[in-house]
């Protein structure tokens, strides 16, 4: 397997997009080295949110939130530990419905130190398929609609990476809310890959 390292010059040299990550290597390279390559960048930006947040994670409380367009979960965490979660579903044809409906049901969350939700990456292709809008819309409603005192975002390659497996997803959006949550404590902890993920 080609192991790759991603230098300063390196990654001065990429293709970045408005919020400095990645789009385009212009070099080439195979699909292990730059899928390293991402998940190195996306661990770096991450960790300098953790870092000042590590009180937040493991004393304070933290509510984390997998996005979706027609459903979301949801898992609310205090002291490092989980004391509850769950799911939003909402139905309708029209994405305006479904927001007002989200934004409803998150406005009864209470004030938390730290609001964690995915960081979407921007599609590689000229077509930008519906999902990915919808994604965008459902994470600003999150970010809009809950009352946090700090916000971070996580890539799904790395908080995968983070509990051993980038191939891991919950049965649910709860579970994967759960597991967000868990690979969060790990970092703020620097425990990372070093049992199989799991959740509560």
């Amino acid at each position: 397997m080609i192991k790759f390292e991603a230098t300063d010059a390196w990654y001065e040299q990429a293709a970045k997009d408005e919020e400095g990550y990645i789009i385009s290597t212009g070099v080439n390279m195979s699909k292990y080295a730059a899928l390293q390559a991402l998940i190195k960048e996306c661990r770096y930006k991450t960790m300098r949110q953790v870092r000042p947040n590590k009180k937040n994670i493991l004393m304070g409380s933290m509510l984390v939130i997998d996005p979706g367009s027609t459903s979301l979960g949801y898992a609310m965490y205090q002291h490092g530990s989980l004391i509850t979660s769950g799911s939003i579903q909402v139905k309708s044809p029209f994405v305006q419905v479904r927001l007002k409906a989200l934004a409803e049901e998150l406005r009864q969350f209470p004030e938390v130190d730290l609001l964690v939700t995915e960081y979407i990456h921007s599609p590689n292709h000229k077509t930008i398929p519906t999902n990915y809008t919808s994604l965008l819309k459902s994470i600003g409603c999150i970010m809009s609609n809950t009352q946090w005192n700090y916000c971070l975002e996580i890539a799904p390659i790395l908080w995968k990476d983070v509990l051993g497996d980038i191939s891991i997803k919950g049965k649910n959006d709860e579970e994967d809310a759960k597991l967000i949550g868990e690979a969060m404590i790990r970092l703020a902890n620097g425990e990372e890959n070093n049992k199989k993920a799991g959740v509560a």
